[in-house]
């Protein structure tokens, strides 16, 4: 009976569960199909949801995950993203222009829309000259 125990807790401590994503330092994996894509934090342009899903825009490319917004969110550094609309969250960092005539942020080659409950957020967290 200890040995089928034995055996029984070894299983569950090493096998991995490859349902939920595995975070790392600075990267997190996704599913994407039949493989599993290492996505770099800081290479994040920009999150989208959609329905219950979200997609994780990149420079390269864009990944659909089946997670909603407010649990990937948890994965993701506070200080390093920011909320500016009900449906996208974006890098900070990746922000290049912000349009406060049309309400649109320009992350990378990317142009997103601003709801204007956010707005004066944005423009508080990012400082003006």
């Amino acid at each position: 009976i200890e040995l089928a125990i034995q055996r029984h807790n070894s299983k569950a401590t090493y096998s991995p569960n490859w349902q939920k994503n595995v975070v790392l330092n600075n990267s997190f994996f996704i599913k994407n199909g039949s493989h599993f894509q290492k996505i770099e934090i800081p290479s994040i342009h920009y999150v989208e949801v959609q329905n219950k899903h979200s997609i994780i825009a990149t420079q390269e490319e864009q990944f659909k995950v089946r997670m909603p917004l407010k649990e990937l969110t948890k994965k993701l550094p506070d200080k390093m993203f920011m909320k500016i609309h009900q449906s996208y969250l974006v890098n900070i960092s990746q922000i290049t222009s912000i349009d406060t005539v049309t309400d649109q942020v320009q992350v990378g080659k990317y142009i997103i829309p601003t709801s204007r409950r956010y707005k004066s957020k944005i423009l508080g967290t990012l400082g003006q000259i």
